[in-house]
């Protein structure tokens, strides 16, 4: 941490020489995991972003404009939804945390908390569940048991990284 995120320590709010990133990560445990995003006015960013070096111009780093692009259905269902250009701020649930920097969220609306519930339920339908029976390809979208003892709703989407081989005929995949 540099010494612009730790705070004076008679600071009253942040007790000792916590680091202030820090200490926010754990207020944000404690107060919930509902947060609404608010989202800067076009020209409002524009400047802020010329006043930090940015580049203003909108970049597709997802598509390359150069090739057609083809869309296939079960891309389709995976694409993340992005919110319209006339929003204003975002509500989100902060669905899993792993540091302050990274984490994963997930909107909240009843749209995307009905889809969550017919996952839910497909999911539960012991027989809606294959094995794999080869390596799975890098890249690939899966639903893995968070442990192994394959309890209904212990299960998370994966993407695969990377697959090493452990030992003869065992692989691990990231």
């Amino acid at each position: 941490f540099n010494k612009t995120e730790v705070k004076d320590p008679e600071t009253p709010e942040i007790p000792g020489e916590i680091p202030a990133s820090v200490y926010q990560a754990i207020k944000l445990r404690q107060i919930g995991e509902i947060f609404t995003i608010p989202i800067l006015d076009p020209d409002v960013a524009n400047d802020r972003a010329e006043e930090f070096g940015l580049e203003c111009q909108v970049k597709n780093l997802f598509l390359d404009n150069n090739k057609p692009t083809i869309l296939h259905d079960k891309t389709k269902q995976i694409r993340a939804k992005l919110p319209a250009l006339n929003i204003t701020n975002i509500p989100i649930n902060i669905m899993r945390m792993i540091d302050p920097g990274h984490f994963w969220v997930q909107l909240r609306n009843e749209e995307t908390a009905s889809n969550l519930r017919l996952i839910r339920k497909a999911i539960d339908k012991a027989d809606s569940l294959e094995e794999l029976n080869d390596l799975p390809k890098v890249n690939s979208l899966l639903l893995a048991s968070k442990d192994n003892s394959g309890r209904i709703g212990s299960y998370e989407r994966v993407v695969i990284q990377s697959i090493s081989l452990v030992a003869k005929d065992k692989y691990e995949a990231q």
